[in-house]
Order: structure tokens, then C-alpha cells, then sequence
């Protein structure tokens, strides 16, 4: 059974799934024309043995592109707010083509 929801970050509204409830937390992040929903065979196979973190960035699936904000500092931003929201303090984030961006971003982030 998945957690689905939404967390604000900075006006908008960023959509996550979170698949399995034990393990190491792996987060997925998609490229671009995509959404979360692009991993879904990723995320059968990884969620028994993993907690698995899909969102969408913004402006894709579900998330909003109100603000017109839009490139790797914001999406590394929504990322670190969707990681807080869930509660979660470290995981192994993967990024796929435009997901590289905030996955990338986001360990920057994390390290300065």
C-alpha cells in the first residue's frame, strides 16, 4: 500500500508516493515528459525489500508550475521539502535524464 500526498514548496504544490515500509529509503526521480508513474516497474520490484520515494517534479503529473519557477535549484528545493515531509534523514536518490538535475542539486545541497 502506497502513501500518496502532497507538501508546499514555495507555492507550489509538489506530489510524492511512498512504496514499502521497511529498509533503506531509494528515491526516483524522472526525466523530463515524465512522471512518477514512469517507474512503476522500479518500484515492484524494489518496494519489498526498500522504502521507495516517487514525486514529480514541477509542472509534470501532479505537481503545480504556478510560480513559473522551474529548473534544477527549484527542483532540488522540492526534493529536500518531499524528504522532510516524509521524515526522512538519508536515502539513495536516482535520478533519470531532467531527474539528474535534482538529484544532482540535491546532494550538492546537502553537502554545502
Amino acid at each position: 500500500m502506497a502513501t500518496r500526498g502532497f507538501t508546499d514548496s514555495d507555492g507550489e504544490q509538489i506530489y510524492f508516493e511512498c512504496w514499502g515500509d521497511s529498509g533503506e529509503v531509494i528515491v526516483l526521480s524522472h526525466g523530463l515528459g515524465g512522471s512518477h508513474a514512469v517507474w512503476y516497474q522500479q518500484v515492484a520490484f524494489l518496494s519489498p525489500h526498500y522504502r521507495v520515494i516517487t514525486w514529480d517534479q514541477r509542472g509534470f503529473g501532479r505537481s503545480t508550475r504556478s510560480t513559473g519557477m522551474i529548473g534544477p535549484a527549484p527542483a532540488a528545493g522540492d526534493l529536500g521539502r518531499v524528504l522532510d515531509h516524509l521524515e526522512v534523514e538519508r536515502a539513495h536518490v536516482v535520478g533519470q535524464s531532467m531527474g539528474g538535475w535534482s538529484a544532482l542539486g540535491f546532494a550538492i545541497d546537502q553537502t554545502a
